[in-house]
């Protein structure tokens, strides 16, 4: 019987090999959802642009990500928003947050006036590891009017109506 069983280990150390390798190679799936801001404006003190943005938990699960935001260079945009008269801001760009379930994040923004015209973002990310069901909804204002856009999952995004002129 030892015979057998010494003779059989180095059958037995590559069949549990086998077994463990692939499971330890599997890493989570990443989830991208990339998105288009539509933010080519005027913009000064004078002219301000409003970004305000939702991103709602569309799972009963814990949901967790980072939201990026680009600006125009590229360059990530990671200053918390801003809140003021029942507009809320929670999310903080390039930073993790999580969600409880069907629960919604916010985030705000005015350039031109809190933030310098030169820091609009143009694209953003939002990020996580493994599976996320997410959805999103976000308006750009200004005095031209208000350009809002839909994020869903890993489908395009698509832009609502088109530029409604302030009265």
């Amino acid at each position: 019987m030892k015979r057998f069983s010494l003779k059989m280990l180095p059958f037995i150390a590559v069949l549990m090999l086998m077994t463990i390798i692939p499971a330890a190679a599997e890493e989570p799936a990443t989830t991208e959802i990339y998105f288009q801001i539509p933010m080519n404006t005027y913009c000064s003190p004078y002219s301000p642009v409003e970004l305000s943005f939702e991103i709602v938990n569309a799972s009963s699960r814990t949901a967790d990500f980072t939201l990026h935001l680009y600006k125009e260079d590229g360059t990530e945009l990671t200053n918390p928003g801003s809140s003021y008269d029942g507009i809320k801001s929670m999310i903080v760009p390039g930073s993790h947050t999580r969600l409880n379930g069907n629960a919604a994040g916010l985030f705000h923004y005015t350039f031109g006036s809190t933030m310098n015209c030169g820091d609009r973002v143009y694209s953003g990310k939002i990020a996580a590891e493994g599976k996320l069901r997410i959805i999103g909804r976000g308006w750009v204002n200004s005095k031209m009017g208000m350009m809002d856009f839909t994020v869903r999952g890993d489908e395009t995004v698509s832009f609502g109506r088109d530029i409604v002129p302030k009265p």
